[in-house]
């Protein structure tokens, strides 16, 4: 399913570069960070929360449901009293009333679609995931697509993400049937679950101001012009090595938590390791393929105005991507496990910190790929913050061998690769792929990285039975 996201966030990507000048999309990228933004700040925390508390009330969920949908108006009433507020403000600001409004459903929408997902995930349905996911996302790109060939530039491209977003909210409603009457809901859960799920929410906003805010400060110091290739560079990355550790993340985290509230810490521990080696054996090898590939990728996905920044920009977002996925989806489980997520709060607000700092520093001088530098260097010390502290939170199981012989495989497969003659297009893109990946996987058995002889003759043995 998450596959399915990527073709079609590859297929935005190469349309609206082609269509939207690198001044436009740099507009549209910055009003949808705006956005993304504004509802983590209003809705993250109840997203959260029902991840870590639907797995608690399974024979009953919707006591966990009927408090979220309080919650969700509560934060929706919250954001709507701010908005006004801010269209009393729009000559200020520089922004029309009209777009503000755009945004302001955007976010709302926004909201109600990260919650539907949460929900798709904790009852395990993929199915009803892949499919909000897919429609949200076809929708948007035939919608910005006309929109934008009509004449709407930026503004068609955002009211496109928005019908695409209702459009998935009114076909797929994964929370009917679980809702109680609002008399039965657990006032003492609303407020776990808030307690819950304010520190991870201001964990998550200080990871937006990672993603984001060096998209304001280039569109200060640089002009919106140059946002435009750093934020389809950014998304482009993101949703390829971002998407496929999410997955690993998405399908392991509900069975580490029901090990741990069933079984105890080691069997929570072992699940833990395999999405641990998942994720490395999986997300270094991508990100260092994205980062040798960088300049056949830019001449097949991005626009002719887009691709000089991406092949120097692409390599480093690479890195930053993975180490931050990394940290995200293995080192700071164990604060959630151990409900213990002010830490997360306090190592995010430093993350935002440094990223910030090194892009005021760095990019009058450097230009656009400073934007990149202060993200790998953001990234690298959240890690090595999360897994100081994490360590005497709950003990993580040892991937040192794991990292290790898929860095080696990594390696192999960059040398080979990038010995190949210069030769770019779709085709060549396709046969440099394919050949990374088989050589990889040679060296990933050779070695035996993650034990994955093992795990092969255990499916061989599995299929024949």
């Amino acid at each position: 399913m998450r596959a399915g996201n990527a073709i079609y966030a590859i297929a935005t990507l190469a349309i609206f570069t082609r269509l939207l000048s690198p001044q436009e999309y740099g507009v549209f990228a910055l009003g949808m960070a705006i956005a993304t933004m504004a509802s983590a700040v209003l809705y993250q925390w109840l997203n959260v929360a029902v991840g870590r508390f639907y797995q608690m009330y399974r024979d009953n969920p919707g006591i966990v449901m009927a408090a979220a949908a309080r919650g969700f108006w509560v934060a929706t009433t919250v954001g709507a009293i701010f908005f006004l507020g801010a269209l009393q403000f729009h000559n200020m600001i520089g922004v029309e009333p009209i777009l503000l409004g755009i945004l302001f459903l955007i976010t709302v929408a926004q909201g109600q679609y990260g919650l539907f997902l949460q929900v798709a995930n904790a009852q395990r349905s993929p199915l009803l995931y892949g499919s909000l996911s897919w429609v949200k996302s076809g929708v948007a790109l035939l919608i910005g697509l006309a929109l934008i060939s009509y004449g709407l530039g930026e503004r068609g491209a955002l009211i496109g993400f928005l019908v695409g977003l209702v459009f998935a909210l009114v076909i797929f409603k994964p929370m009917c049937g679980l809702a109680v009457a609002s008399a039965e809901v657990d006032k003492h859960l609303s407020a776990e679950m808030f307690r819950y799920g304010l520190p991870l929410t201001l964990t998550f906003l200080a990871f937006v101001v990672v993603d984001l805010a060096d998209r304001f400060i280039i569109g200060w110091l640089l002009g919106a012009s140059a946002v435009g290739p750093y934020a389809a560079v950014y998304d482009l990355v993101q949703q390829l090595i971002g998407a496929i550790m999410s997955v690993l993340f998405l399908a392991a985290f509900p069975l580490v938590v029901h090990a741990l509230e069933a079984e105890g810490d080691e069997p929570a521990r072992v699940r833990l390791r395999a999405l641990g080696r998942g994720l490395v054996c999986i997300g270094l090898p991508a990100a260092v393929g994205l980062g040798i590939l960088s300049s056949d990728i830019a001449e097949v996905i991005f626009g002719v105005g887009y691709r000089l920044d991406a092949v120097s920009i692409m390599p480093w977002l690479a890195a930053a991507i993975f180490v931050g996925a990394f940290k995200s989806y293995f080192l700071d489980v164990v604060f959630q496990l151990r409900h213990a997520t002010k830490y997360q709060g306090y190592i995010a607000t430093i993350m935002a910190t440094v990223n910030v700092l090194l892009n005021i520093l760095l990019l009058p001088t450097y230009g656009v790929i400073a934007a990149a530098w202060a993200t790998f260097a953001a990234f690298s010390v959240g890690a090595l913050a999360s897994w100081h502290v994490g360590k005497g939170v709950f003990s993580l199981p040892s991937l040192g061998n794991d990292l290790l012989g898929s860095a080696i495989s990594s390696t192999v497969m960059a040398i080979t690769i990038y010995s190949l003659p210069p030769l770019y297009g779709i085709i060549w893109l396709f046969v440099k792929i394919s050949l990374g990946i088989i050589i990889y996987l040679a060296m990933a058995w050779l070695l035996n990285v993650a034990s994955c002889r093992s795990l092969f003759h255990a499916v061989i043995r599995w299929n024949i039975k």
